[in-house]
């Protein structure tokens, strides 16, 4: 919606579905839906099958957005915590060698990882991770939790608060 408003585009008559991405990418190509979010690689996958595509990043709309969250379950927080933050360390060290970006060498990490392509992953836009702003934002999830709760995708909001533990961040930080 953010961004439709941004374009001067009303939001009234929005309809709005729950797809997977690679249904997405096909009813993009068909014609049976109008706008999406889509990721990596299905931009690119729609752009190689000539789905004609506005691509508009993310980061525009939402400079400081988070695009993920790590949840570590009981076993971790109650059980074996040095795991946890030998886990976020090595989460860490990953995030850092994404941060360099496209270089040959994270192609070739990730081709083998992904088993894609390496052609589609030098096509494709890579996000932009900034390791060293991996703390929660507790306002902006707040606000997507409004909105949530507005379209009636979440029945009641919660303490935002009470969703974040930056236990392992913490720790393994410090090591």
């Amino acid at each position: 919606e953010k961004m439709f408003e941004n374009r001067q585009v009303s939001t009234e008559k929005i309809q709005y579905s729950v797809m997977t991405f690679p249904f997405i990418v096909e009813a993009l190509g068909a014609g049976t839906i109008d706008a999406s979010v889509l990721l990596e690689p299905f931009v690119s996958i729609a752009q190689k099958k000539d789905i004609e595509l506005e691509f508009i990043p993310f980061v525009r709309h939402f400079p400081n957005a988070q695009a993920s969250f790590i949840v570590f379950g009981a076993h971790l927080i109650e059980k074996d915590k040095a795991l946890g933050v030998r886990f976020m360390n090595a989460y860490l060290k990953g995030a850092r060698q994404l941060a360099q970006g496209k270089t040959s060498r994270n192609i070739e990490i990730l081709a083998k990882a992904l088993g894609q392509n390496e052609k589609l992953l030098e096509h494709m836009i890579w996000p932009v991770y900034k390791p060293e702003n991996m703390m929660a934002r507790k306002d902006l999830l707040k606000d997507y939790q409004d909105w949530l709760v507005r379209k009636k995708f979440l029945p009641v909001a919660i303490d935002v608060g009470n969703l974040f533990d930056t236990y392992f961040l913490d720790k393994a930080v410090k090591e």
